[in-house]
């Protein structure tokens, strides 16, 4: 990889958010406001053949691959649902799970998710889940220090050998921090903590590499402004 200049693959002067590489690097799945609401496309990687997969008036949004060629998405706010290509189309879509974030794992065997009281069924408590890539067999994945200290949690992200798993949280004292999930023998662990209040994540959002982590960071400044009032 040479870097060079930056090309433009969308121009449907709408706000489009994000896009997810196939596993085959062919196509980008993305949603978009294009018609008002999310919805989800999936184009060339050269922007062309651009085409609906979840076009609903509710807000689908996140797709995401699985190592089969499958795309994943959620259904604001909570629901998941996963397609499969049928030919040059796109099928029905299939319930996986009720859910806040989540995770599939690159090898395609593992979801973790991150659920609210009675999401996997009407007498589960809320907390983290390690399922089948089908949904099926939950597991709760106790995270006693991350549970004491989370204000709103961001996405989850597991290593490309789908070894590990990292949470990107906001922590209750308004820092920012990535975990380590104790999934695959790991202990649970913070392994960076962000204690700048004036940098915090901008969009919760964690990607990871052999050795990086990455994420997005504000500078939240603000300007205070007087006037001069006046009776008419």
């Amino acid at each position: 990889m040479s870097g060079g200049e930056p090309q433009q693959l969308t121009r449907n002067n709408a706000d489009n958010f994000a896009p997810s590489w196939s596993p085959d690097g062919r196509q980008i799945a993305f949603h978009t406001l294009l018609k008002g609401n999310r919805d989800i496309y999936v184009m060339d990687a050269d922007g062309g053949n651009l085409t609906p997969v979840a076009q609903t008036p509710a807000e689908e949004l996140v797709p995401i691959w699985r190592p089969d060629g499958a795309l994943t998405y959620v259904t604001y706010p909570d629901t998941m649902w996963i397609v499969q290509r049928q030919g040059s189309k796109w099928g029905p879509r299939k319930f996986v799970v009720r859910e806040g974030t989540s995770a599939y794992s690159p090898d395609g065997r593992k979801l973790l998710v991150g659920e609210g009281p009675n999401g996997l069924c009407d007498t589960c408590a809320a907390g983290l889940y390690l399922l089948d890539s089908d949904g099926r067999n939950p597991q709760l994945v106790k995270v006693p220090k991350l549970t004491e200290v989370v204000a709103s949690p961001g996405n989850i992200v597991y290593s490309k050998d789908s070894r590990h798993a990292f949470a990107l949280v906001r922590e209750k004292d308004g820092t920012s921090s990535i975990w380590q999930l104790p999934v695959n023998g790991d202990p649970e662990k913070r392994l960076v903590h962000f204690t700048d209040p004036a940098r915090q994540f901008y969009r919760p959002i964690l990607d990871v590499d052999s050795s990086n982590f990455f994420v997005v960071l504000g500078d939240r400044q603000s300007d205070i402004w007087t006037m001069e009032l006046k009776k008419q």
